[in-house]
């Protein structure tokens, strides 16, 4: 963390020396006595963090490290930090930040946290003009979100401040305490050190919003709170080297984890050109000597081509990650409202509406997504709980779901008719396959390793109204980039809880055989998959370190029962079953199985690893809804292994080392369902629900066309449609 603001050191020197009783108490027999024996430090907290009423009590709680002395200053006014003490009452009556310097053999250090006192939580007023043509309750959701971005602020952090900033300043509410914090505090903790990273998305769409020149509500960031922030994009921007710096010659070679990349990338874009457009940073020069204009040039190059590419090629690396692939999305989001290219703003939209398209045809009717997805780290409420999209909850408003501050809620975009049908009107999809390509396996080149964009990593995935399942189709061959290949997941999630999930996942063991902190697995499972049938096993890819092969079935499911070599489970409308082929399996925790209090022991462990499992999901209706004919019909089928290979339900498993592909992955389009189809390489993306049709064109990277409803959109071509799930019989 950096020394705070000058400014904030000479308030407290003011303080000081206008109050000789208040600083004679800091001396040293008055300090807190701390054994030194590094660096100076402290951390500072306030509990609640926000307080609706003018002068209700919070507890303002510290711990200091290796000091002699400690002092705590906020707005004009000295706090005595007593020794031993560690906390201690205030009533804050408006937004109030805390500093406190502590002062040690080995330095000075700072820490600060701020309790939010709103002036009001609801708009002056509502909705603003540039949202007034959304849908009505579409915007009252969006009210309900930025309030929540008021009411439940934790102003502990930068991050925290400019959320609130954001939802503050379109409330027009406290203004006057966000515009000071923004001009002589933020950032107390830059990024400026190393790059623009995931926080910069919120820097970034602050200034958007508010600034006084290009501004969607202009002019609420004071001329002070503006220039700091172009002060401190100008020290990340104009740096030659970057932790995640682009070559702006090939929008293939990642540099380092996708959504990091992309949104550092697009804070470059939109950085570049806002001090392009500031009479105080227009000619300053970065360290190369080039001009923000020149730089912004160059971006804009590489964003429109790496727009069209991903159109052509498949859209995310960290495909479907709970926690990642918002960020990536939201890079998307700052291009589509603040770029001034018209160009790149199409794009982006575009590539919005396919995002939500995407998403929409694998969520259930509960907001949560199927399918195969990257990044899903083991033990984390992503897994056992499934992942909130905010942004996604906030247009399609699933079952269930309540506003939570959203990013999506201060734009102006929304999804076409089209795509909001899919994802609304769930039940009426039917059943049907997915298959998606997108980047991820990784070429070596005389440069280094990067992305290959003529290989693809495949996703399957069958939809029904109550469950999906999905699964990744690798080819054992290639070898895919850590960004698209760690903690894959895969497995069954069903509509109704919206934790219900069955799922296998590799548990990495330290050498103790305790549960691994870091979880880092790729390319945990070789898998096949039909319909609702898969087969999968661990794969020899992640053959490093001790590791254990678990299934998860999550505590909500409303049956799950044992018998005859099979896991049954029931959940809603839907069954599933597990079949271990070998047949050994233990529970973690074998007196209450998946309903124990501990979430991390709802797991069966093989006792052979490499294993082979069989995964099925059914409609309880193609049952009868008898669950005990679905139990025997399962029971009834044939499951062949010898060691290597597997056979079940017309299904071949050559193992972890051998193809086992039912589908020929090199005619594949891009994506092809019933509702989303585009040819591999073509740009042009085809969207279709019930009569209305949507139209994606990249072919051309400088006249990006959109087309809405018949008769301008061509007819949807051939491809996957309805697919009928596999029905087993009993004999």
């Amino acid at each position: 963390m950096r020394i705070l603001a000058v400014l904030t050191f000479l308030l407290f020197a003011a303080c000081s020396a206008a109050s000789a009783q208040d600083a004679g108490r800091f001396n040293s027999e008055r300090q807190p006595v701390v054994r030194e024996s590094g660096p100076a430090g402290c951390d500072i907290a306030v509990r609640p963090s926000v307080v609706l009423k003018a002068g209700e009590k919070v507890r303002l709680s510290w711990a200091v490290r290796n000091a002699h002395s400690a002092r705590i200053v906020h707005d004009g006014n000295l706090i005595e930090v007593e020794p031993g003490g560690n906390s201690r009452d205030e009533s804050p009556s408006r937004t109030t930040t805390y500093t406190m310097f502590v002062t040690g053999a080995q330095g000075v250090a700072t820490c600060q946290v701020s309790v939010a006192v709103p002036e009001r939580t609801q708009p002056v007023h509502w909705p603003p003009g540039p949202l007034a043509s959304m849908p009505p309750d579409y915007l009252e959701r969006a009210r309900v979100s930025l309030a929540s971005g008021i009411t439940r602020a934790n102003l502990a952090s930068d991050y925290g401040w400019t959320h609130y900033a954001i939802a503050s300043l379109l409330f027009e509410q406290d203004v006057d305490r966000v515009n000071k914090y923004f001009t002589h505090v933020w950032p107390s903790q830059s990024y400026s050190v190393e790059d623009f990273g995931l926080f910069s998305l919120a820097d970034i769409r602050l200034y958007g919003l508010f600034n006084d020149r290009t501004g969607t509500f202009g002019g609420r960031l004071t001329k002070g709170a503006q220039h700091n922030l172009e002060e401190e994009f100008f020290k990340v921007v104009s740096r030659r080297k970057a932790r995640y710096g682009a070559d702006l010659r090939n929008v293939w070679k990642l540099q380092a984890s996708e959504n990091h990349s992309l949104v550092a990338w697009s804070s470059r874009l939109l950085a570049s050109q806002f001090l392009k457009n500031s009479p105080s940073f227009a000619q300053r020069t970065f360290e190369d000597g080039r001009t923000p204009a020149q730089h912004y040039a160059e971006w804009r190059e590489f964003w429109s081509k790496l727009m069209d590419e991903r159109a052509k090629r498949g859209l995310y690396i960290e495909v479907g990650s709970p926690t990642y692939e918002k960020y990536s999305r939201g890079a998307l989001q700052n291009i589509r409202d603040f770029s001034e290219d018209a160009v790149l703003r199409r794009k982006a939209e575009m590539l919005l509406d396919l995002t939500y398209a995407l998403t929409a045809q694998e969520s259930l009717g509960n907001g949560v997504r199927g399918g195969a997805k990257s990044r899903v780290r083991p033990f984390r409420t992503t897994t056992v709980r499934g992942g909130h999209d905010t942004n996604y909850n906030l247009i399609f408003a699933p079952i269930g779901s309540r506003p939570l501050y959203s990013v999506q809620a201060t734009s102006s975009y929304f999804p076409p008719p089209v795509v909001m049908d899919l994802g609304k009107n769930t039940m009426a999809r039917g059943s049907y396959s997915i298959v998606q390509r997108g980047p991820g396996v990784v070429s070596d080149t005389p440069a280094g390793a990067m992305i290959d964009p003529s290989r693809s990593a495949v996703r399957y995935s069958f939809v029904t109204p109550s469950y999906i399942i999905g699964s990744f189709i690798h080819d054992p061959d290639q070898r895919n980039v850590g960004a698209h290949s760690q903690h894959l997941w895969q497995g069954v999630v069903f509509e109704g809880d919206t934790g219900a999930r069955i799922a296998p996942q590799i548990t990495r063991l330290d050498q103790a055989g305790a549960l691994d902190p870091k979880q880092r697995v790729f390319n945990g499972f070789a898998s096949v998959q039909d319909r609702n049938v898969m087969i999968t096993q661990r794969s020899t890819f992640q053959a490093w370190g001790r590791a254990r092969t678990d299934v998860y079935f999550s505590s909500t499911l409303d049956l799950l029962e044992e018998e005859g070599n099979w896991i049954f489970t029931k959940e809603g409308n839907a069954y599933g079953a597990v079949r271990i082929v070998d047949d050994t399996y233990r529970w973690l925790d074998p007196n209450d199985r998946n309903k124990g209090p501990n979430t991390f022991l709802h797991f069966i462990t093989l006792i052979n690893p490499d294993s082979p499992m069989i995964i099925v999901a059914g409609e309880a209706s193609e049952y009868g809804n008898d669950f005990e004919g679905f139990k025997s019909a399962l029971k009834s089928q044939s499951v062949q292994y010898d060691g290597t290979t597997t056979r079940f339900a017309g299904l071949t498993a050559m193992g972890p080392k051998r193809a086992s592909v039912h589908l020929d992955l090199s005619k594949l389009r891009t994506l092809d369902s019933p509702f989303v189809r585009s040819d591999w390489e073509s740009g042009i993306i085809y969207i279709r629900r019930a009569q209305e049709r949507l139209l994606l064109d990249f072919s051309n990277p400088d006249t990006p066309f959109k087309y809405l409803s018949p008769p301008l959109t061509p007819d949807f071509p051939s491809g996957m449609g309805e697919a009928h799930s596999i029905v087993f019989q009993g004999r």
